[in-house]
């Protein structure tokens, strides 16, 4: 018998981490962050490299929330919820939203390979404004709401509990205390320009086991309530506290509550965030922060997983 030829031998003997090495190689090079025919500059690579992870995960970001407004719309098309004009203009709105954001993250991602994007894009947004045909489509929904605006189909922004006093109070005309609603659209800003979004999706990877729960929750918690609130949003905190001060005739002190999405119907998130009674006007912007954390207390965590 003829004994292997030596190239045989090396081949059979290569590690497949070399393999590997190289193919992660070619990878680098078909993306532009690595080039053979120039002087390697590690520090610009570096850089590329870090934008190019960053806006893929705001790829990643816009896409699941494209899908969630896709998920919910498809869910109150099938009769679970209410649905009028109003709420599918707020739709669009964000997920036109989201899917310019993913044109723009795959466009710096691939260095401008798909410049049609953003026309085939453009063109399909003009469509959808005609639709609309009226002003909500112009710009983001609502960040607050006062209680003398709110209807049962604001129920995507203001969750179960305030919409259906809205409808009592605005429909009916039956009495209900006066206030003002923070909307899921104030909350969206927050995580998002507090750089909170990507990281509590990736905390949320974390929970592999019900005895992730405690740790987890702890990070988000402490995370939501170190965060500055947007400017815009302190902004409509400020002004929503001084039409509802008009309103009462002089200084008042509030009730911060919950009031979850879906909650009314066939989920039920009672007792599991906080209440905060008698808070000062000055405190407001804290108090907000801190029932905004509890959505993540292990009480919630675990009641959402038992609904995954």
């Amino acid at each position: 018998m003829d004994a292997p030829s030596p190239d045989s031998a090396a081949r059979a003997e290569y590690p497949a981490w070399r393999k590997a090495w190289r193919g992660f190689l070619a990878f680098l090079e078909i993306i532009g962050l690595k080039d053979e025919s120039r002087e390697v500059d590690q520090a610009a690579q570096l850089a590329r490299f870090k934008l190019y992870h960053t806006e893929f995960r705001k790829l990643l970001t816009a896409n699941n929330s494209f899908l969630e407004t896709l998920a919910e719309m498809d869910e109150r098309r099938t009769g679970r919820g209410f649905v009028d004009h109003a709420y599918v203009q707020r739709k669009i709105v964000r997920a036109v939203a989201d899917a310019h954001a993913m044109v723009d993250g795959l466009q710096v991602v691939s260095g401008g390979r798909y410049p049609a994007l953003r026309d085939a894009l453009g063109r399909i947004t003009a469509e959808l404004d005609a639709l609309c045909q009226g002003d909500a489509c112009g710009g983001p929904a609502a960040l607050v709401l006062d209680a003398g605006d709110i209807r049962a189909s604001h129920a995507d922004l203001v969750g179960g509990k305030m919409s259906n006093l809205g409808e009592l109070r605005n429909a009916l005309g039956l009495p209900t205390p006066d206030g003002f609603a923070v909307t899921t659209e104030a909350y969206r800003l927050l995580v998002e320009q507090g750089g909170l979004r990507s990281w509590i999706q990736t905390e949320h990877m974390a929970l592999d086991s019900a005895e992730a729960i405690a740790s987890v929750s702890a990070e988000l918690t402490e995370g939501i309530r170190e965060t500055a609130l947007p400017q815009p949003l302190q902004e409509a905190l400020a002004q929503a506290l001084a039409r509802l001060t008009a309103r009462m005739g002089g200084p008042v002190h509030l009730a911060v509550r919950s009031s979850a999405l879906g909650e009314d119907s066939a989920l039920s998130f009672a007792g599991q965030f906080k209440s905060l009674l008698n808070v000062a006007p000055e405190e407001l912007p804290g108090a907000y922060r801190e029932v905004a954390a509890s959505l993540y207390s292990p009480e919630a965590i675990h009641y959402r997983r038992g609904f995954a």
